[in-house]
């Protein structure tokens, strides 16, 4: 994921830095440097795959049926 695309996820979904970055599990700084290139090692995989699952209204992994998606 590039910063331009991260930017983009956090304006679709109508996300403020803060809001973005809670949703995600990171601080807002370390949200802000990803957005910025300021990231020393890039935006993790991990990221891409939760703006991702975010976007697609996937909540957390639950053993729980009612909160698996099989595709």
């Amino acid at each position: 994921m590039t910063p331009y695309k991260l930017k983009k996820w956090q304006k679709d979904m109508d996300f403020n830095v803060q809001q973005a970055a809670e949703k995600l599990g990171i601080t807002s700084a370390t949200f802000y440097n990803y957005i910025s290139g300021k990231g020393k090692l890039g935006i993790p995989h991990s990221i891409d795959l939760a703006c991702n699952a975010i976007a697609k209204g996937i909540g957390p992994y639950s053993k729980e049926k009612e909160n698996v998606l099989c595709l």
